[in-house]
């Protein structure tokens, strides 16, 4: 998990261009499976919504990757 959390956070600062030491997650995670479609439709809508200020959607299919 904290790989993930590494990588991603490399990866979210270089497309949307915010300050190194921004942070995105917390101390832990959750571990529970999301292995089916509403699951992580309801993982999604926890994370975008039920966690105080809503947080930004970046759709990552009309985004051009930097080079």
């Amino acid at each position: 998990m904290n790989d993930f959390k590494a990588w991603a956070s490399r990866k979210l600062h270089e497309a949307l261009t915010e300050p190194p030491d921004r942070e995105h997650w917390t101390r832990h995670g959750s571990t529970r499976w999301l292995n089916t479609q509403d699951s992580l439709d309801e993982a999604i809508h926890y994370v975008l919504n039920e966690q105080g200020e809503p947080m930004a959607c970046f759709d990552g299919r009309t985004h051009t990757p930097n080079p």
